[in-house]
């Protein structure tokens, strides 16, 4: 899906049964008395979109705060009342005060303790801004407890580019979804830290217990398929420390006795950044080996002011929109929306005063950056030119399906 419809339910259940959802395979289903006619064409209109049609969810007995969000899957109405089939059933990092929430008929907000069970309802900008991230989740690694022999070589091969395939304990969670991200944490002796970043390839199953000590009696385990993308050695520069990570939050548990914490997204995003700017961006080897000394070294340090910059730009469009856009008028490619989560967090970035065209040393602010796609970005360059991002696409193309077409976002008039 491309996004959040911009309108959605909100209906009550039971606490228990949201929490078993949101930690199970993430489904729910809802009977209920009402007949959610309008949440059945909105869910054919989101559809219609390629969007999410979300569904709010609240305690039964607590009904001033939604604490659960899920998304619709398939509605049945009839003469009795609704089944609402759900999907992605998650806990909200802070929950949404239910007087934040509007109603779709009048716009007025849903007073508290709202006795009714269900609404129609505008989508709260929370939920567009978080819905379409990437569930993010931390696995702890313990060497005491479960050594990795090869572990300097699998982290060689990571440098060169190559991905690493294994599988992982999730603890007790089983709402892992393949894309979503994770993070390794090494636990134990110090420096305690993350090491490495990775993609879920299999959903949680179950299998041979995975701590040797007790696999000899047979016991069962729940893992996940992980492809670890990036893995570093424990206190090399580009590890995030256990006092860094309390800085991004010291509300989350960094140092859990087993896998499966999913991260809330605003630690997400700073974790995110983070990690981008402490990883080093790989150089060519063709340059680099034709440098020497102080060049050298000043190549790879603008290298990796670049890298920061670029990571920075991202994590800030994230943070004051839904998407990350191309900011080309007309254009709007979402790397996400179209790649899947292999696409999650990419674009690139572009200058908007070209560096060749400045002739002394100057700061850049993330305001001189642009989000945009390969395709403007090489539009823009076409030529040895910088051209400015409005107008890039003619004006003809725009009209055909504007109606259609959602606000852009940022767009910048020219190349200073």
């Amino acid at each position: 899906m491309s996004g959040i419809f911009d309108r959605c339910i909100y209906t009550r259940t039971a606490v228990g049964r949201m929490h078993d959802a949101a930690n199970g395979d993430g489904k729910l289903l809802l009977d209920h008395g009402a007949r959610w006619t309008k949440a059945r064409q909105w869910l054919h209109e989101a559809r219609e979109r390629d969007q999410d049609l979300l569904v709010m969810l609240s305690d039964g007995y607590d009904k001033n705060d939604v604490i659960y969000v899920g998304v619709a899957e398939r509605i049945v109405v009839n003469e009795r009342g609704t089944k609402a089939y759900l999907r992605g059933v998650r806990q909200l990092p802070t929950p949404l005060r239910i007087t934040r929430v509007r109603r779709a008929t009048n716009r007025e907000p849903i007073a508290q303790n709202y006795s009714y069970p269900y609404a129609c309802c505008i989508t709260p900008d929370e939920l567009l801004v978080a819905g379409p991230s990437v569930p993010t989740y931390l696995l702890a690694w313990n060497p005491r407890r479960d050594p990795w022999e090869n572990f300097a070589q699998q982290a060689a091969r990571t440098d060169r580019g190559a991905g690493i395939a294994t599988r992982w304990s999730c603890g007790t969670t089983r709402n892992m979804p393949t894309g979503s991200r994770v993070y390794l944490m090494h636990l134990g002796k110090e420096p305690k830290g993350i090491i490495g970043v990775g993609r879920v390839t299999h959903a949680p199953f179950e299998d041979a217990q995975w701590d040797g000590q007790r696999r000899n009696h047979s016991e069962k385990s729940w893992l996940v398929g992980v492809r670890f993308e990036h893995l570093v050695a424990p206190g090399a520069d580009e590890m995030i420390d256990l006092a860094q990570l309390k800085r991004i939050s010291r509300a989350t548990n960094w140092t859990p006795q087993a896998s499966g914490i999913r991260l809330a997204g605003a630690v997400v995003g700073k974790l995110e950044a983070l990690w981008t700017m402490q990883s080093a961006d790989p150089a060519e080897a063709d340059e680099l080996t034709a440098l020497e000394g102080e060049p050298k070294a000043r190549m790879v340090m603008h290298r990796r002011r670049e890298h920061r910059l670029r990571a920075a730009k991202i994590a800030a469009f994230l943070r004051a929109h839904a998407r990350l856009v191309c900011e080309v008028r007309g254009c709007e490619f979402d790397f996400a929306a179209t790649y899947g989560p292999l696409g999650a967090g990419y674009a690139q970035v572009h200058h908007l005063k070209p560096l060749a065209a400045r002739v002394v040393s100057e700061k850049t602010r993330l305001s001189d950056l642009a989000i945009v796609c390969a395709n403007c970005h090489a539009m823009v360059h076409k030529g040895g030119e910088c051209r400015p991002l409005a107008g890039l696409i003619p004006r003809r193309r725009l009209v055909r399906g504007a109606r259609d077409r959602p606000r852009p976002v940022g767009v910048r008039n020219q190349c200073r």
